[in-house]
């Protein structure tokens, strides 16, 4: 059996908790299982999750699990950008729209109306798949 490139099962990860889904990882098979965070779909989808759980409680100290950043982890992941931003000017108004009112939507906005996003994507995947990393750094 071919060992699976970590780096792409890195970056799904990422993806897939940043679509707001927690994940569980095989660590020996690397089998992928996730499911829409509680109260995310209106619980729509609670079979998913039951789903599983049914397979993870199996053998739960084979699972490595994955959640989607809360709001303060988002936030840190912002700034985080923000300080990669050589512009200080630039710098300065990011940091002002991630401390004044609905700083989320102000951080869109702003990274919108300067040309930012495709930057911020990038920023973003890498900071998720280092997150991921992290967790997983016991994996052969």
């Amino acid at each position: 059996m071919n060992q699976p490139d970590i780096e792409e099962i890195i970056l799904e990860i990422a993806q897939i908790i940043d679509s707001g889904e927690v994940v569980y990882l095989h660590h020996t098979t690397y089998e992928i299982l996730s499911y829409p965070t509680p109260g995310s779909s209106n619980d729509e989808y609670d079979y998913l999750r039951q789903e599983v759980y049914d397979v993870v409680d199996m053998d739960p100290d084979s699972y490595i699990k994955f959640e989607p950043l809360d709001s303060n982890e988002g936030h840190d992941m912002m700034d985080a950008f923000a300080d990669t931003i050589q512009n200080e000017q630039l710098k300065e108004l990011i940091k002002s729209a991630l401390n004044g009112k609905r700083p989320f939507r102000a951080f869109r906005e702003m990274i919108a109306s300067k040309d930012l996003e495709e930057d911020w994507y990038e920023f973003k995947d890498a900071y998720l798949s280092m997150v991921v990393r992290d967790k997983i750094t016991d994996i052969p």
